[in-house]
């Protein structure tokens, strides 16, 4: 399994980030031995989390958490805040997709397949390494509108055809795929083989990082690296970032929350501990139960220490 550790020496903030998942990772094995302590230990847990969030917070482009419940509630009567500095609000078109209970206690976005979407406007001008992290949920596999849809839970298309730098994250014959087109001159498609239409939450991370004249694309799901490619053309993103929508055909049928655009690409320890962050509020709101928590952080654990 890929690890960013193996590659380079630590710097200040890998350590810190090391320091600060022990910190929960340790908090969990006291969860797991007294139910009594659980709560404290939970909030303890996610404190740790905060921390090392505000380590990272200076990449923290834009995060949409899908809990104003309501439209226009935005400032600019905008339907989705941007809850990070930038106030990059967004717009849900169509019928509208629709505010509904979420996992992590609050709302999450529920899209239809046919015509709901919500546009970020530019919030990616210039980037050229960026990552995407989302929690999904979706039983869609295919709209069979055209041979080459795919369920886009996030994109960057516009027009009726390619241009450089557009991208889609999102589903293929019910399995986690990425598309894009950096190089107008050179498609690159890439299906990771891991079903995400399960109807279960997943936790989503997508990252490029540029490699001389070519970017590298790293999928995780559920905090584990799933696929690493490298795709033709470095150029910057410089439209505007749709959910749930990149082009005809590609509707996403499902749930979406807990949307955020990073100015770097995140490497392993920070995905996990990002996914590790969402179970906690999954346990805090009784959607999964204590034991799956365990597991899947045990889980993490193995592949981390």
């Amino acid at each position: 399994m890929y690890s960013a550790w193996s590659q380079k020496a630590f710097t200040l903030l890998e350590l810190l980030v090391v320091i600060t998942i022990i910190g929960v990772l340790s908090s969990i094995v006291v969860v797991s031995m007294s139910g009594g302590t659980e709560s404290a230990e939970i909030a303890k847990g996610k404190s740790c989390a905060q921390q090392v969030h505000a380590l990272l917070g200076h990449e923290l482009k834009g995060e949409w958490t899908f809990d104003e419940g309501g439209y226009g509630t935005c400032s600019g009567s905008y339907d989705v805040c941007d809850t990070s500095e930038y106030g990059h609000h967004g717009t849900i078109y169509s019928d509208g997709a629709r505010y509904v209970s979420s996992p992590f206690g609050e709302y999450a976005l529920r899209f239809d397949g046919i015509d709901d979407y919500v546009t970020l406007g530019n919030v990616m001008n210039g980037f050229t390494d960026f990552s995407l992290t989302v929690w999904a949920s979706t039983t869609q596999e295919e709209t069979g509108i055209a041979a080459y849809a795919r369920p886009t839970i996030i994109g960057v298309v516009h027009g009726s055809g390619y241009t450089t730098n557009d991208f889609t994250l999102g589903a293929y014959n019910g399995n986690l795929d990425w598309w894009d087109e950096f190089n107008v001159a050179y498609q690159a498609d890439h299906n990771t083989g891991y079903s995400i239409s399960d109807g279960a939450w997943h936790f989503i991370v997508a990252s490029r990082e540029i490699s001389g004249s070519n970017s590298l694309i790293r999928l995780y799901l559920d905090g584990i690296l799933v696929g690493s490619y490298t795709s033709a053309g470095i150029g910057a993103i410089s439209r505007s970032i749709r959910v749930g929508f990149g082009y005809t055909g590609s509707e996403f049928d499902g749930f979406l929350d807990e949307v955020r655009i990073y100015s770097t690409a995140l490497d392993v320890s920070a995905v996990q501990k990002y996914y590790a962050q969402g179970l906690d509020r999954f346990l805090k709101s009784g959607a999964i139960a204590r034991e799956e928590y365990i597991q899947r952080i045990g889980e993490l654990t193995a592949l981390s220490f």
